[in-house]
């Protein structure tokens, strides 16, 4: 059941999505242009989208948290205090593995490895949360994010097809982070808009 807590958590979590749909966005920028994947221009256009993509999800987020504000407290906080703290515990994992692994490979200058274990990890980190929060939505968006991560480095290191793997890699964790990021705003004003009716009805008719 959704409550307040579980809502307030999910906003906030949108605020990240939104962070990192741009981090991904430059970094497929950077690659497609490197790695002349597209011509610059359908890759501006496309980068251009993810960002305006980007913006909507964070001001929705912003409305959202103003939605939430008047509505009542309820009996799910204690467990919602718990479910946020074991959130914050996978994703300092992820931030610890993603930046290990980042100064390990750029140690190495093996900078096309990055976005490809970036986007392993990220993917890995995403069941952990579904189970957590009882959520389908991120398995899905787990399963072609790690399947599109193993296979950027299959083609990194059998060399077919690598000068791709980067890009599509970074494109590909843009679309998770969009996809997630439009399913928790639209989440959050669905619910807020459910407990204001319910929080308006019982208002006694004057």
């Amino acid at each position: 059941m959704n409550t307040k807590g579980s809502m307030k958590n999910l906003n906030n979590t949108a605020y990240l999505l939104a962070f990192f749909t741009i981090v991904w966005a430059a970094s497929m920028l950077v690659w497609f242009i490197l790695d002349d994947v597209l011509p610059v221009g359908a890759t501006i256009v496309l980068s251009v989208i993810f960002l305006a993509i980007a913006g909507y999800i964070y001001i929705s987020a912003v409305l959202g948290y103003r939605s939430l504000k008047p509505i009542p407290e309820d009996d799910g906080s204690i467990q919602d205090k718990l479910k946020s703290k074991r959130w914050s515990v996978v994703f300092a994992l992820q931030a610890v593995a993603i930046s290990l692994s980042g100064a390990l490979l750029g140690s190495f200058k093996l900078h096309v490895f990055i976005a490809p274990v970036m986007l392993l990890i990220v993917g890995l980190h995403y069941i952990p949360i579904s189970m957590l929060y009882h959520t389908t939505i991120q398995a899905f968006v787990a399963i072609p994010t790690i399947l599109v991560a193993l296979l950027g480095l299959l083609a990194i290191f059998t060399d077919t097809g690598s000068r791709y793997a980067a890009g599509v890699c970074s494109l590909v964790g843009a679309i998770g982070c969009v996809t997630l990021g439009i399913w928790a705003t639209t989440t959050v004003r669905a619910f807020a808009w459910q407990a204001s009716s319910e929080v308006k009805a019982d208002k006694p008719q004057t």
